[in-house]
């Protein structure tokens, strides 16, 4: 065990000088003043120094770089101690021009390596190549089956890489996003850029057209589109001729993009989608998307919502009634109109809707009895192990209002199903300009209840946001709560906003178990 006195401390921001208890290699309390007389605690003076979160770098070369100016100019693999020395605690190793002396196979073993001395490490298959090297002759296969890979990369308008074309480097970016949604990693496609002339217009070719219609957020989705309609592969990798009255795969590359980025992004307009998490209205949207405005209409004026139902009588009703049959019934749905099934073979591409609940509830959390709160949250059972939480968690960035008066954002990690509410209370909490503490503010976090160690914190489960806990302290913390005088303390107008999203307060609860951070979706 181990007390550090008087550091300045950064949890990424500044929170001022303060004392650190350690123990099982945890940080286990930060206070003002930290005083524990024992034998076995060792007192370390922190004056004059700084402790930080360990840093993160996200592009090394941990097997070696250079040879490009012959064999002699190789540099050596990077060594434990260059990295801690520097502060980094997590690294993501990948391979650079060489790609032909140096291998993915010795770079999963490095990774390894590091790993077994004590750091984090991951690492990006493929390398300045395309087709790109790999591990298992699948960029796929490597980012799912290969615990230390979570992406993989690329180069593009450099005289040493291979010259894509726009529709490869789509694919490659599908597969890594895709595989990524799999495996419940992140799917991060890294791009070297050369000088060359075409700089990052491959990139940016996408995204010009999801900014110029104000659809940034929902990158994402016109990915998975894509994805469903071409797999990056063709021509008219967004099938949008016929959207623009003309015959199927009519438009070339760059115009597909510009006609079926205008189209979805009118049905997402149309069927008043509130934010990429918002999965009701996105379905709306994507079946809008393959059977015509005309559905969202129907759709609205028959149930206010998407159903598989009103998918179904609206295909009916536009075919005649004439009925698919064998695989075709299968893959589509029974009426030969469009595709029946759209939103479900769209979203299994789309990360938004990962670990999500076919139930057409899935998008209003506050409707669910708190019961059934767990078993919505995983129908296929409460996750064991921090491994196994992965999927079901997403990053969401929120509005808030900060002590020194100023409109911020922070970030937060917390369950995929629960990310839309979370962010509108933020944001109504933002408005009325109460103030939050991002160092003491948080949601997701594996480990087990501070007041009972032997039990699983919901905070586990991605499903309970502690919010400004110095200043809301628990039975259990002897941290204070002053309501009224305390600026950063919970108030009823807080409390009322979490009520509304479907959340309950610990505040309620009896006073051996009195929590006012604690704002919970299932009450635990």
């Amino acid at each position: 065990m181990i007390i550090i006195k008087n550091i300045d401390v950064y949890s990424p921001d500044y929170i001022g000088k303060k004392d650190i208890f350690i123990s099982g290699g945890k940080i286990n309390l930060i206070r003002d003043n930290i005083d524990i007389n024992h034998e076995d605690i060792k007192v370390i003076d922190g004056s004059n120094k700084i402790l930080t979160p360990g840093f993160i770098d996200q592009h090394v070369h941990i097997t070696g770089g250079g040879g490009e100016g012959s064999f002699k100019t190789r540099a050596p693999e990077i060594t434990l101690s260059k990295l801690t020395t520097s502060g980094i605690t997590t690294v993501v190793g990948l391979l650079g021009t060489d790609g032909t002396t140096r291998s993915v196979e010795n770079l999963v073993a490095k990774a390894k390596a590091l790993k077994e001395e004590g750091i984090s490490v991951y690492a990006h298959t493929g390398s300045y190549e395309y087709p790109t090297i790999t591990l298992t002759g699948s960029v796929k296969k490597d980012i799912v089956f290969i615990e230390e890979i979570i992406g993989a990369k690329t180069a593009i308008s450099d005289h040493r890489s291979s010259s894509m074309t726009n529709t490869q480097l789509a694919q490659l970016a599908s597969d890594v996003r895709v595989a990524g949604m799999m495996s419940g990693k992140a799917g991060i496609l890294v791009i070297h850029m050369g000088n060359g002339e075409k700089g990052l217009n491959p990139v940016f070719e996408v995204l010009k057209e999801t900014e110029k219609h104000k659809m940034e957020a929902y990158i994402d989705l016109f990915l998975a589109v894509m994805q469903q309609e071409s797999g990056g592969n063709g021509n008219d990798v967004f099938q949008a001729s016929e959207s623009k009255g003309l015959p199927p795969n009519t438009l070339s590359t760059a115009e597909s993009i510009k006609q079926g980025v205008a189209y979805l992004s009118a049905m997402i307009k149309k069927a008043g989608c509130t934010s990429p998490s918002d999965i009701l209205h996105i379905k709306l949207a994507l079946q809008g998307y393959n059977f015509g405005g005309g559905y969202i209409d129907y759709a609205i004026k028959k149930d206010g919502k998407w159903t598989q139902q009103n998918t179904f009588s609206f295909a009916k009703q536009k075919s005649g009634g004439k009925r698919n049959s064998g695989i075709r019934a299968e893959q589509l749905g029974p009426w030969r109109y469009g595709d029946q099934y759209y939103t479900a073979h769209v979203l299994r591409y789309y990360s938004m809707a990962s670990g999500s609940s076919s139930d057409e509830s899935a998008g209003d959390p506050v409707k669910i009895p708190v019961a059934e709160r767990m078993k919505w949250l995983f129908p296929k059972g409460t996750p064991k192990t921090e491994l196994d939480m992965q999927p079901y968690l997403t990053q969401i960035e929120v509005s808030i209002y900060t002590r020194k008066k100023q409109k911020s954002k922070m970030t937060l990690t917390v369950h995929k199903k629960l990310a839309q509410e979370i962010t509108a209370v933020f944001e109504e909490m933002a408005k009325m300009k109460f103030p939050i503490n991002p160092a003491c503010t948080a949601g997701y976090n594996w480990r087990n209840m501070a007041s009972n160690k032997n039990k699983q914190s919901y905070h586990s489960y991605g499903s309970v946001i502690d919010v400004n806990w110095e200043h809301n302290g628990a039975t259990y913390t002897g941290w204070p709560y002053n309501p009224g005088k305390d600026k950063m303390a919970v108030t009823k107008k807080v409390v009322a906003v979490w009520k509304k999203h479907g959340f309950y307060w610990g505040g309620d609860w009896s006073a051996a178990y009195f929590d006012p951070m604690h704002f919970t979706y299932t009450n635990n």
